[in-house]
């Protein structure tokens, strides 16, 4: 659409540095579940494929919009939802980056997602967000044969 590569060290038009928000919103009480569910999977996605372009402004504010979303107030089904997420992040490592430091942290919250009991704050997601913004720094490590 917009011609030319954003690859490492280019700036994406549409950028911008992940911003926890200064209060989290309300969920609408009509909220179509499929709605949701469809603007989860497009975030997730969206998380993926800028990996893949190297965009690690992109990566990390679609993360940070994604958490945001789980943590409205009246949101239902937030661990799973955060879960779908945090556990695509290892296979978004292996298939288009390489293991950065903040990935154990993304496994480890992703384990924790299946308790009731699970606390999740801003800083958490900043943390998840670092992650994908640092999987989209590294980039794909390409092997090479020693023929």
């Amino acid at each position: 659409m917009f011609g030319g590569s954003y690859g490492a060290g280019s700036r994406h038009p549409f950028a911008c540095p992940p911003q926890p928000p200064a209060e989290w919103p309300q969920a609408p009480d009509d909220a179509p579940s499929d709605a949701l569910d469809a603007l989860d999977s497009l975030l997730r996605t969206n998380v993926q494929k800028s990996v893949r372009a190297r965009i690690p402004e992109v990566a990390s504010a679609s993360v940070v919009h994604y958490l945001a979303q789980t943590m409205q107030v009246g949101a239902k089904q937030v661990n799973k939802r955060r879960g779908d997420l945090l556990a695509r992040m290892p296979i978004v490592a292996a298939e288009d980056a390489g293991p950065v430091p903040t990935l154990a942290a993304c496994i480890l919250y992703d384990l924790a997602a299946t308790s009731p009991a699970f606390g999740f704050d801003p800083s958490d997601a900043l943390i998840v967000a670092n992650c994908a913004a640092s999987l989209a720094e590294v980039g794909r490590c390409k092997l090479t044969s020693s023929e």
